[in-house]
């Protein structure tokens, strides 16, 4: 009887203390986390739609699989012009065959009502962090906000740190100052000087040592803060002889605008919301296991895996959201034909911009002859600005508006430095030449620079590489941008069309879709 006894109490004693621990860390993140969680989660899950919890299923609806090959990137007009004003367009891009893996893009551009409900997420959470800091009574012990205590919008702390001053609103309304909005958020990246320093001498003299290496040691933590909330009055700093008031009035907000693509995003906005659309994917994905027992406002998939006893969740969980690259994104828009070649220049077969009826496929700008005569006005396509997702046919993949609408942001970045002549900013006609004479030689492409053809083409090499020159000194930080928009002349929706724009800028014709990395081999769809 007394060892019983003793059995009893040593099992109400371990219950005791298991209740102890989750409800300490509960305390500790604020993320209502279940340490015995981890004995539930027994084999790893693989990526797809059906494989993915019910709940968590609304983050990844549209993602489409696309499986890897080889193609031709940089197909487009063989000759394009340029003058000083176009600041976007990188023209000399040389055709080359490019090997991709498989990838998840989203079938469609992100819409003003998905990037809305990130933007109202921010709101709260910021809402949150201001109460926290005045009302002690609110905030738990890790200086969090008690999610348990609903948010009176009504509370005078609010009214003066997060809306407008009566002074400064629209007609004395009482509106969030909306550049409070603002996401913060951690992210690990790989450093390269970290690298070359832990394991540049151990591979010169014992690379067999290399494996005794933590990969951790090149890891930095970075952390992002930025305002999220798009430039509405991009259309009237892009336009600004137009009448495109009611477009920075409405746009973003008004319900009838909900399916179309978000604009006035910067690349970094567009980032922030990739990493905040993973934190909610896999928020979802813990509750489903039970590891998490409710969502928090505080979650962060980052934040969990630096902990290192939490890097057995990296099986059921996601890899982020993120810019296809612009390999990626060019493959997954090139029309194949069936021997596997991407011949054609548009997204679609064929060498028009119409179908056999002659309907646009494509929301696209205006189309000039030589003599500057219109043969296309901008909404003869059927609408003079952007248009709802998913409006015209999809391509072959089964993407929408990889042509038009929305130009999109790419992951790629560009340096002055980064195109094939070596061109710099400054450089003179002549010094382009030789720079452009030599680079040929170093690929072996013999031009003869006294042969009249030979020369005719050295020259325009240069005066394109000039060009690009000066359009990638303009515009940095650059990022790549593919696709062409509502605005734009056929050429910029070509699939080959390179164009640049600075990842701090937005525009009235830029937005942007998601993608993600294929991890492992088997697929549920």
């Amino acid at each position: 009887m007394a060892k019983i006894k003793h059995i009893l109490l040593y099992i109400l004693a371990a219950v005791f203390l298991c209740v102890t621990n989750i409800s300490f860390y509960a305390q500790d993140t604020g993320w209502n986390y279940d340490d015995k969680a981890l004995e539930r989660v027994k084999e790893p899950k693989y990526q797809g739609y059906k494989s993915l919890p019910k709940k968590a299923r609304k983050h990844f609806e549209g993602m489409k699989f696309i499986p890897g090959g080889t193609f031709t990137n940089g197909r487009s007009a063989q000759e394009m012009t340029f003058c000083d004003k176009d600041s976007t367009l990188l023209v000399g891009n040389l055709p080359m065959r490019v090997t991709v893996s498989s990838f998840f893009i989203s079938d469609h551009e992100v819409t003003n009502a998905e990037y809305r409900e990130f933007v109202n997420w921010v709101k709260v959470r910021v809402a949150m962090d201001i109460l926290a800091e005045h009302y002690p009574e609110k905030r738990l012990p890790n200086g969090q906000y008690n999610q348990e205590i609903p948010i009176d919008w009504r509370d005078i702390v609010l009214d003066s740190l997060l809306y407008y001053p009566v002074n400064e609103s629209y007609y004395r309304r009482k509106e969030i100052d909306t550049r409070k909005l603002i996401y913060t958020y951690q992210y690990e990246e790989l450093n390269d000087s970290l690298y070359r320093i832990n394991f540049s001498d151990t591979i010169t003299n014992d690379s067999s040592l290399l494996w005794d290496r933590n990969i951790s040691e090149c890891m930095e933590l970075k952390e992002v803060s930025i305002a999220v909330y798009p430039d509405t009055l991009c259309w009237v700093n892009d336009f600004s002889y137009s009448y495109n008031g009611p477009m920075t009035k409405m746009y973003f907000w008004h319900p009838a605008y909900d399916n179309y693509p978000v604009v006035g995003v910067s690349w970094l906005q567009a980032a922030a919301y990739c990493q905040w659309r993973t934190d909610r994917l896999n928020e979802d994905i813990l509750i489903a296991e039970k590891v998490l027992k409710k969502r928090s406002y505080y979650f962060s998939t980052d934040e969990l895996l630096q902990d290192s006893s939490n890097r057995y969740y990296m099986q059921i969980l996601y890899p982020n959201f993120r810019f296809p690259t612009e390999a990626e994104w060019e493959y997954a828009a090139c029309f194949r034909d069936d021997e596997g070649f991407n011949r054609e220049i548009y997204t679609w077969e064929g060498q028009t911009t119409t179908n056999k009826k002659g309907e646009y496929l494509a929301n696209f700008g205006t189309i000039r002859d030589q003599n500057n005569v219109w043969h296309k006005s901008f909404d003869d396509d059927g609408y003079f600005h952007t248009s709802e997702v998913k409006h015209y046919p999809p391509n072959q993949k089964g993407l929408y508006d990889m042509a038009g609408n929305v130009a999109e942001w790419v992951l790629n970045k560009y340096e002055v430095m980064d195109h094939t002549y070596r061109v710099l900013p400054n450089d003179d006609a002549q010094t382009a030449f030789e720079k452009v004479y030599k680079q040929m030689e170093y690929g072996f492409e013999i031009r003869d620079s006294l042969n009249e053809l030979d020369r005719w083409y050295l020259t325009r090499y240069a005066e394109q590489a000039m060009h690009n020159a000066k359009v990638l000194d303009k515009m940095q930080p650059a990022r790549g941008v593919k696709g062409g928009s509502w605005a734009d002349p056929a050429v910029y929706i070509m699939p080959g069309t390179r164009t640049i724009y600075n990842e701090n800028k937005s525009s009235s014709r830029i937005g942007f879709r998601v993608a993600m990395t294929v991890v492992g081999g088997l697929y549920d769809f």
